[in-house]
């Protein structure tokens, strides 16, 4: 009888937890990924608890012909049986093949889904949909009665209901299909897997009061609500401009707007000029809305060249700080500009970090940074690990930015240990002094 190779999970997780997100960093660009999902079969070898309380553990599988998987599980992943897994279970996962991970093995995932002890008479399909419901290769087309049902990965009711399914990363469970091409079936259930960014769906209207907030420089303005236009998002001109100190002017006879005389754009149309360059198409036209022109974020990144306009969380953040001085330990070093991803204040590692006297190690496989083969992160993973202790999540992940790495500014005060990192009427200041009161 054969034996399950073990493997130490905890010493795996680590890993993985740094390796299954987006992609960015000191690099050039690189391949693109697959897409879709990949699967892995067997039977459960072990199971690790990796943090106390926040549901996350990994799931250590064998396969029939002595491969070996691990899975880590997280409040995300969608449990379709509603089982927990125990050892000697038959289990699959299912993983995003976009993600980046560790050329190591075993090779190690982030669940997007599993199965524990499924009736094989039930299949399971874990792929996107287009807006006929055809997954990804064309082998399966959906057709959603009102008998199937539809629920969230964490199990909880979709409330969205069939019309909403189209675009979208779907779980579906199906037990009989057709002989057509493509083949086609009545799903008995479909999970909608989680994901962070989804289209919003086309002609939202305006509200009335503002449930995004708006940050220029990281402050909370008062401003007219942002609205969607497909996926674009819609912001006031007028206010976002004017807390960045330009002076705006309406021209009714043409209805149209400039901004300190150098900035122009016209209502109905993608023709926005910055001084005597060529004009820049957005995509998305200027709209007059109650009286308020409304435009793409992006027009403040592409036309007004602040130096960030994102929008993360449900908060749209425009950050012009180019004059923005970075201290470290009271020297004033040569940096790119920060930025604000909602209310966290993103800063260039690299810069920082060896003005600290880190050596810096860019892994271009794993889209990973080290400093000094002790703290390590990953790029689009809010996990930030220090030596052998737990990772640190932060509430924003490290991202590439200008082919730059990125970390929240707490980075350096949670992870790197630091007494002080603050920003502060126009300076960011990171030192190892006594600690602000």
């Amino acid at each position: 009888m054969k034996t399950l190779r073990r493997i130490p999970l905890f010493a795996l997780v680590m890993a993985i937890l740094v390796s299954c997100c987006a992609l960015t960093a000191f690099a050039a660009p690189i391949t693109a990924l697959p897409e879709g999902y990949g699967s892995f079969s067997g039977t459960v070898a072990e199971v690790a608890e990796l943090h106390d309380g926040d549901g996350l553990y990994s799931v250590q599988v064998e396969g029939a012909d002595g491969d070996i998987a691990v899975f880590v599980v997280t409040p995300d992943t969608c449990d379709i049986t509603g089982q927990k897994p125990a050892v000697g279970d038959s289990f699959t996962g299912w993983y995003d093949l976009s993600l980046p991970m560790l050329m190591i093995y075993p090779p190690q995932y982030q669940a997007a889904a599993f199965q524990v002890n499924l009736d094989a008479k039930v299949a399971v399909k874990v792929d996107r949909f287009d807006d006929g419901l055809l997954n990804t290769d064309g082998e399966l087309k959906l057709h959603v009665s009102e008998n199937t049902v539809i629920l969230q990965a964490n199990g909880d009711a979709f409330e969205g209901g069939a019309d909403a399914l189209a675009g979208r990363a779907l779980v579906v469970l199906y037990t009989t299909v057709t002989q057509s091409i493509p083949p086609q079936t009545t799903p008995e259930k479909i999970f909608v897997l989680y994901e962070r960014a989804v289209p919003v769906p086309e002609d939202i209207e305006p509200v009335t009061e503002s449930v995004m907030p708006i940050l220029v420089n990281g402050m909370a303005i008062d401003a007219p609500a942002p609205y969607y236009k497909g996926s674009v998002l819609m912001v006031p001109l007028r206010a976002v401009a004017e807390a960045l100190g330009y002076a705006v002017k309406w021209e009714a006879e043409t209805q149209s707007v400039w901004l300190n005389n150098i900035i122009s754009l016209t209502i109905g149309k993608d023709y926005y000029t910055y001084a005597r360059m060529a004009p820049i198409q957005l995509g998305t036209a200027p709209e007059l809305v109650n009286s308020t022109t409304f435009v793409p974020l992006s027009f403040f990144g592409k036309v007004a060249r602040v130096s960030d306009a994102n929008c993360y969380e449900g908060i749209a953040a425009i950050s012009d700080m180019r004059d923005v001085d970075i201290l470290v330990n009271g020297e004033k070093i040569e940096a790119h500009a920060p930025y604000f991803k909602g209310y966290e204040l993103m800063v260039p590692l690299r810069a920082i970090a060896e003005a600290l006297e880190y050596k810096v190690t860019w892994e271009t496989e794993t889209q990973s940074v080290w400093l000094n083969n002790v703290i390590s992160l990953t790029i689009g993973k809010d996990y930030y690990t220090l030596g052998r202790m737990a990772p640190i999540e932060l509430g924003v992940a490290p991202e590439l930015t200008d082919g730059l790495t990125f970390v929240p500014l707490s980075f350096f005060r949670e992870v790197a240990g630091m007494n002080n990192a603050f920003y502060f009427e126009g300076t960011v200041e990171i030192n190892n002094d006594e600690p602000m009161a």
